[in-house]
């Protein structure tokens, strides 16, 4: 059974930031499902802009096994253009369109940040239905070989 909060972050669904002991923040993960209609651009001045996300949405602390439900959703910024574009783009046919995906986020290492670690990202369920980089790919392969001597 979940429990409903008010909005799915890293820090609600439970995954520690520790800035004095660096090692705790380390190989946390968490996984969010969720059908997504609204993606609002925030900027509050106090961190930098970032994406408010509405809809439906569950996370899973995979450590604990918690589940949580909200109708608001903040995931770090390694994902959160992609997910917000993938929406104004459903959404340009239909404006009540939402995008269905399935996203596993984990803390790695990071010696050159401040909190010691950065966010990766497994995508479970594609949000772009459509791939608007699949055509150019095609011409990828067609591309003559990198000169060696320009090495």
């Amino acid at each position: 059974m979940a429990d409903f909060i008010k909005r799915i972050t890293a820090r609600t669904v439970g995954i520690p930031f520790d800035r004095a002991d660096k090692k705790t923040n380390i190989g946390h993960s968490f996984t969010v499902i969720g059908k997504c209609y609204r993606a609002t651009l925030e900027n509050t001045g106090a961190y930098d802009p970032y994406y408010k996300f509405g809809g439906m949405f569950e996370a899973m602390n995979e450590q604990t096994g918690e589940v949580f439900e909200s109708a608001t959703l903040i995931v770090p910024d390694v994902v959160s253009d992609q997910l917000a574009t993938a929406v104004n783009a459903a959404q340009e046919d239909d404006s009540r369109a939402g995008v269905e995906f399935a996203i596993r986020f984990k803390t790695v290492k990071d010696e050159n940040s401040i909190a010691g670690f950065t966010w990766a990202c497994e995508q479970l369920v594609n949000a772009m239905k459509v791939d608007p980089l699949k055509d150019l790919r095609k011409h990828l392969t067609s591309l003559p070989a990198p000169d060696k001597k320009a090495e």
